[in-house]
């Protein structure tokens, strides 16, 4: 009903809030979900009374995010470092956990995917679905549950479709390979809206859902007729096998690591109030942050103090004047800045100058560490 419709437009709202991504995929989902209706589902939706609720939750969702995102965009800040068109290849569907335990699956990793198993990052560790949801999906479609199941049917669309976009514009093999395979995700990049989507690869996101549906679907459909015990010892053995092959135990040794480095522990047992300013924390000429800055947003919580530049994805118009024109400060996170001051006649002026006033302007903004 209308009532129930306007709380699924609230909800919607706040994903449309999260990011353009969300929005496109909330796109192509609703247009996946009118064709499958319009072809397979009986034209449901159509109807008057159906489409009501679908209406008011979409203008509801629309009305609460264009009113909330307006004000939000003056606080998002500038996205920095950002690698344009970033999308997922085709090893990365055949590429176990790179944090497995296991020297057999680092080995098959290190096989299939070495790019990845050298530099892992969140969307390719994604795109792995795991060898038996491969098994379970490919079981339902050998069994023709397309055919039997208009659910089984609409999620294996959502599936390949989600898949494909996630590809980005040209097919990749892997992450050094890039065919002249032209993907439909091309069509979109003529576009000047979605020149907004920096890491197509996000797409996968879709995938996953649709992966666990067809994957549940295939399932029932496999204990069909079946006594308890056998539903019981085949979920058992999913998540039992799951559970290895994504090594859930492992994922906390790899990236949750408690152990605070020494310099840290002086930081956090000073009371004072300061700011930290982290190095090698730099832009390059083309105003990218080239390194992994994340890494110092995860110690930050636990010393508790800020830091100059602040969150190293998205970055604050105070936060980018700050580095871009105060004296010293600037320097210090344009390492490449100096080069050409050094052919300069009255560099070694400039050194003493730097030395001489850099303290004093550390102290004067308030900022007591430098961690390098």
């Amino acid at each position: 009903n209308a009532y129930n419709a306007a709380w699924v437009g609230v909800s919607l709202a706040g994903v449309f809030l999260s990011g353009p991504y969300i929005g496109f995929l909330g796109m192509l989902f609703l247009i996946g979900l009118f064709v499958y209706d319009l072809v397979w589902g009986g034209r449901q939706i159509l109807r008057i009374k159906d489409k009501l609720p679908l209406v008011v939750a979409l203008l509801s969702a629309t009305f609460i995010s264009t009113l909330a995102y307006s004000p939000l965009m003056r606080y998002s800040g500038e996205l920095k470092g950002v690698v344009e068109g970033s999308a997922l290849n085709l090893a990365s569907f055949a590429t176990p956990p790179v944090w497995h335990h296991s020297q057999l699956v680092q080995a098959v990793v290190a096989f299939i995917h070495p790019a990845t198993a050298l530099a892992p990052d969140g969307e390719s560790n994604m795109a792995y679905l795991g060898l038996a949801a491969y098994l379970l999906i490919g079981y339902g479609i050998c069994k023709r549950l397309q055919r039997e199941s208009p659910n089984f049917l609409f999620w294996l669309w959502t599936l390949i479709v989600s898949v494909i976009f996630s590809l980005g514009p040209w097919l990749r093999l892997d992450a050094v390979t890039v065919t002249n395979i032209p993907l439909p995700y091309l069509i979109f990049t003529k576009l000047p809206f979605f020149l907004n989507f920096k890491s197509q690869a996000r797409i996968i996101q879709t995938a996953s859902l649709a992966s666990s549906c067809l994957l549940a679907l295939a399932m029932s459909r496999l204990c069909r007729g079946r006594s308890r015990w056998f539903h019981f010892a085949m979920a058992a053995s999913y998540m039992a096998f799951a559970s290895w092959e994504f090594d859930l135990l492992g994922i906390a040794r790899v990236y949750t690591s408690s152990k605070l480095p020494g310099v840290y522990e002086t930081i956090v047992k000073d009371s004072s109030q300061f700011a930290i300013m982290e190095l090698p924390w730099h832009y390059d000429r083309e105003g990218a942050l080239p390194i992994f800055a994340q890494y110092y947003m995860f110690l930050q919580p636990l010393h508790g103090h800020p830091m100059v530049g602040g969150f190293p994805a998205r970055y604050l118009e105070g936060a980018l004047n700050f580095t871009e024109n105060t004296y010293f400060i600037f320097h210090l996170t344009h390492p490449w800045s100096l080069g050409p001051l050094e052919k300069d006649p009255k560099y070694k002026e400039l050194e003493q100058k730097l030395r001489r006033n850099g303290a004093e302007i550390l102290r004067h903004y308030g900022i007591k560490y430098v961690i390098y």
